[in-house]
């Protein structure tokens, strides 16, 4: 995919990495995109926290898929991360005023038609040039499906993108 528009973009001196915010389904919540540097504690929180700002870009995107892997059954893993109270009738006042409680969770699919996710290192990058950023996303990446509130929802690495 090539894109040329304004992205809100912020430099991540602390990875050494470029974050990009894609629109996520015409809403203001976004999907930052980081490299795979995320290692201590607290960094993923700290990078979405991050300033972003609007700048126009030239983004190449290669399309990936990850449809063919089988469906993921993400309770037990949630569980795991401590999430247990949300299958045992959690309480969720803040998504809605009746009472809802999650029963199973599963995940199947990512791809250009749903979310389309990527990271972005910059071969270079001037924010006071008035040219636009070139980014293209060449390597593993990390990506997150990320709430307004910097809450991730989803978050993946693709290991080898592959070009069309």
């Amino acid at each position: 995919m090539y894109r040329k528009s304004p992205f809100y973009l912020a430099y991540l001196a602390e990875l050494d990495c470029m974050a990009i915010k894609l629109p996520f389904r015409r809403s203001e919540a976004g999907l930052p995109k980081l490299l795979s540097k995320l290692r201590a504690p607290g960094q993923l929180a700290s990078a979405l926290r991050s300033p972003f700002h609007m700048e126009e870009a030239h983004l190449f995107l290669p399309k990936f898929k990850l449809a063919d892997q089988p469906m993921i059954n993400l309770k037990p893993i949630l569980c795991e991360c401590g999430m247990k109270k949300l299958f045992d009738g959690g309480d969720l006042p803040r998504l809605s005023q009746s009472c809802l409680s999650v029963t199973d969770a599963y995940h199947k699919a990512l791809d250009e038609e749903g979310v389309t996710a990527a990271a972005a290192t910059l071969f270079t990058v001037n924010f006071s040039t008035r040219l636009p950023a070139t980014i293209s996303v060449d390597h593993p990446f990390f990506f997150a499906l990320v709430c307004d509130s910097a809450v991730p929802v989803f978050v993946g690495h693709v290991v080898a993108p592959k070009w069309d």
